[in-house]
């Protein structure tokens, strides 16, 4: 079963323009219709576009995280991860201060193998905001993959404690099973199997049955 992560991004055009409030009222208009087109071209999935006007908008307001953040967004979106891996590093370097990019972060250097330095970027996420079940979520993926089944474990039931989510059952479900855990794995399967589970048959498939 292949695991997927979670992506958090978390926009807002008008949280995100950065110093925007010591220019001029036309730079600031300009500026926020720039980043109102960028949104709407990544909602339309019209994401050549949304790279050329993004990369527009990140060479004149380099300082502003949230070109960086759309940027690094899209590139996830597109499975292009190097890329991904180099904007989100720059925004990151921008504003540190938002949990969803750290995490996307940590979530590239997994897949990247890079699995400590990811688990850094999931710690710096929780401290910043502990109530993302998202981030608990992709920190779990990142300890089982690095065969930490206990702490997967209790990451997976924190996600599920603030998002009662299907899809963090059956990652939890997976980290039971890693850890020998099979009564635990099996109730949860009776669970998902009530809750109707699409991926089910992948999940039993992964774990042997």
């Amino acid at each position: 079963m292949r695991i997927v992560y979670v992506i958090l991004t978390l926009l807002c055009v008008s949280g995100c323009l950065g110093d925007s409030n010591k220019e001029d009222a036309p730079n600031v208009d300009m500026r926020k219709q720039k980043a109102e087109l960028i949104l709407e071209l990544y909602n339309d999935q019209q994401f050549d576009s949304c790279i050329s006007v993004a990369t527009d908008y990140v060479r004149v307001y380099e300082d502003d995280f949230f070109g960086w953040q759309m940027l690094g967004t899209i590139y996830i979106a597109l499975g292009e991860d190097s890329m991904a891996l180099i904007v989100t590093e720059k925004g990151i370097s921008v504003d540190s201060s938002k949990p969803g990019v750290l995490m996307n972060m940590g979530m590239l250097l997994d897949k990247k193998g890079r699995l400590s330095e990811g688990e850094e970027y999931y710690i710096r996420a929780l401290k910043l905001d502990s109530t993302i079940a998202q981030v608990y979520s992709n920190y779990a993926v990142n300890r089982l993959m690095s065969r930490e089944y206990e702490s997967a474990i209790a990451l997976g039931k924190r996600a599920i404690q603030l998002n009662d989510n299907i899809g963090d059952k059956g990652l939890l479900c997976v980290a039971y099973h890693k850890a020998g855990k099979l009564d635990q794995r099996d109730s949860l399967i009776s669970v998902l199997e009530h809750l109707g589970y699409v991926d089910l048959e992948k999940l039993r498939e992964a774990i042997g049955q």
